[in-house]
Order: C-alpha cells, then sequence, then structure tokens
C-alpha cells in the first residue's frame, strides 16, 4: 500500500469515527437530564485541543475572549471560583475541608483558555506529566464553578431585584398587624372575622450570592433561572388548620393569584387535603343547621392528619420540617 493509500485509509477511518462515535455523557446531558456539571468527561462535552478550539467554543458559549473588558470579565470569575472553592472545600479556610491544595500552574494562569486545554488534556506537556490527570480534574472542577458563576451573573431579573422585592413585599405587609395585645394577626383589622393569629411573620432577604452558588452547583438545572426562594415569605402558625386558613385567606384576598402559581413547585407535608375535604364537606351542612358548633366544626378539622411523606427532592430538608411552599412567577 503506497503512503498515499496508506494516509487515505487512516483519513476515511477517523471521519467514520468521528461520525459514529457518541460520548455517553454528552447524550447523557442533551436527551436524559443530567447537569453539566455532573459529566465525567471535559466541561463541555466539545473536544478542545488549541486555543482556536477554545475560543470558537467560548464565543458560542456568550463571551469574545478578543475584548479585553470580555477577557477580564471571564478571568475574574476564575479567581471568583477559586475563592470560592477554598473557602468552602478545602482547608485551612473550611476547617472541615480538604487537605488539597489548587495546582500552582491554575492559579498563575492569566489566559483563562488555558483552563479549558488542561480539562481536555490538551495542555503542552500535559499528557506526559505524571500530576496531568490531577491537573485535569481541578480545571473541570473550577470550570464548573465559573460556568455556575456566569449563569449568576447573566441572569436579567438582578437589575430589578430591590423593585420586585418591594412590590412582593407590599402585597403582604398591608395584611399582617399587630393587635392592641400585641398579637400578630392576619387580616384587615382587629375584628376581621376571616383573621388568622400568627405565631410568626417571616420576610426572606436577598439570598447571598455564595448561597445561591452553592445550591446551583447541587441542582441539575444549573442555571440561575432554576433559583426560586430569591425573595419569599413565611407564616407560622400555632394549628396545621390555621396554616390552611393563612393560604385561604391570601387566595381570597388575591395576595396571590392561583393562576400564578408554578404547579411542580407548590409543597404540602403539613395536612392531608383529601381527607381535610372529606371532613369539611360533612361537617359545613351540621354548622350551618346549628347541629354542631364553630369551635367543635375546627376542632375536627384540626384533628386532620399528616399527609405520608413521598421522596424529598432536597436532600438536605428534613424530613421533621412539615409545610406549605408555595412559589408564584413573577
Amino acid at each position: 500500500m503506497t503512503t498515499a493509500n496508506r494516509f487515505s485509509s487512516k483519513l476515511s477511518f477517523s471521519t467514520i469515527r468521528e461520525k459514529y462515535e457518541f460520548f455517553p455523557d454528552d447524550l447523557d446531558v442533551l436527551l436524559q437530564g443530567k447537569s453539566i456539571i455532573d459529566i465525567n468527561a471535559g466541561f463541555s462535552g466539545v473536544p478542545m485541543r488549541s486555543l482556536e478550539d477554545v475560543d470558537k467554543f467560548v464565543l458560542s458559549y456568550g463571551y469574545d475572549l478578543s475584548n479585553p473588558i470580555e477577557q477580564a470579565e471571564v478571568l475574574g470569575n476564575l479567581h471568583e471560583a477559586i475563592s470560592f472553592v477554598r473557602k468552602f472545600f478545602l482547608q485551612p479556610e473550611n476547617s472541615d475541608g480538604l487537605k488539597l491544595e489548587i495546582p500552582r500552574r491554575i492559579l498563575e494562569l492569566t489566559d483563562t483558555r488555558e483552563l479549558f486545554l488542561m480539562a481536555n488534556m490538551a495542555y503542552p506537556g500535559q499528557l506526559e506529566d505524571t500530576h496531568g490527570t490531577q491537573l485535569r480534574n481541578w480545571a473541570c472542577s473550577l470550570l464548573k464553578v465559573v460556568h455556575t458563576i456566569a449563569h449568576i451573573d447573566k441572569d436579567l431579573r438582578a437589575s430589578y431585584f430591590a423593585d420586585i422585592q418591594k412590590q412582593i413585599f407590599d402585597r403582604f405587609y398591608k395584611t399582617v398587624h399587630r393587635d392592641e395585645d400585641g398579637q400578630l394577626y392576619l387580616g384587615e383589622n382587629p375584628g376581621d372575622p376571616h383573621r388568622v393569629d400568627l405565631a410568626a411573620f417571616e420576610t426572606k432577604p436577598k439570598k447571598a450570592r455564595e448561597s445561591i452558588l452553592l445550591k446551583l452547583l447541587h441542582k441539575p438545572e444549573n442555571v440561575a433561572e432554576d433559583i426560586f426562594d430569591r425573595v419569599g415569605v413565611r407564616f407560622i402558625t400555632r394549628t396545621r388548620f390555621d396554616a390552611v386558613r393563612v393560604v385561604k385567606y391570601l387566595k381570597d384576598n388575591l395576595i396571590v393569584v392561583a393562576a400564578n402559581l408554578k404547579p411542580s413547585r407548590s409543597r404540602n407535608t403539613l395536612i392531608n387535603l383529601l381527607e381535610l375535604k372529606k371532613k369539611v364537606a360533612g361537617l359545613l351542612p351540621a354548622l350551618e343547621a346549628h347541629e354542631l358548633s364553630e369551635s367543635k366544626v375546627q376542632e375536627e378539622l384540626e384533628s386532620v392528619s399528616v399527609p405520608e411523606l413521598v421522596p424529598i427532592e432536597n436532600k438536605h430538608s428534613s424530613e421533621a420540617y412539615r409545610r406549605f411552599s408555595l412559589h408564584v412567577g413573577s
């Protein structure tokens, strides 16, 4: 076989391999709902063997590294990622952290494109280096944090957060009061027939940047759009049935509009709603016919059981913590 024929055969095999070689991690991310931060190979699912490959990928990702301002932004994200990893995962900044050190070659980088080469085992001399794989693992880990930081920074709602927060909180503040005895309640005035006494009412301040970053890093939906608890309110009642009455009050007075709820985000670990509905249907006719007192009806409704717990999405939540949770779209 001539040299030309051998070259032709190799080229043909390379083309065929490129056509049919599916990388499992790529398919898992694109088709199976796996997070990019959980893949094993590389960071992006796109092989990068040169600085030109990196430029092409990063431009498609959303940054033009030929622009000095955007280049500085990406480098700043890398420095933030390094500080974040040190603070939360490594000793000595975290006494419970790992006894590891970020490689000096990464700490001294001035061109973030080289981090992508490291993640693809394409950094000069990396394949021959006994620590080449370790360098790759660090690069992949830091790029995943950089990716998360980028999503936080590009969240379109960030510039309007103060206005959004005020608009939401004002709807609740106008209905929460204290009576002359200092009792906190939900209602228009102390004599409101639909008044619900509260043990506490809390508003959730803006979620700290590092808290958002930590949350996104353990969420499959690793984008800032999927952080749902940036603004929140918490009603704490003395009884489980009073919690139901709070929800009813908020709905009846259009403080929470059911049409704006995100159904998949509503949670109930507090009260068996099917049992509650059945009891209400049976007790209301007797109450209207004056066969039962209101206090007796309330006593019966207070006895409704808690629902069976289903597996929770947030493994950091205690099974002992029971609540209603509603997410209202902004």
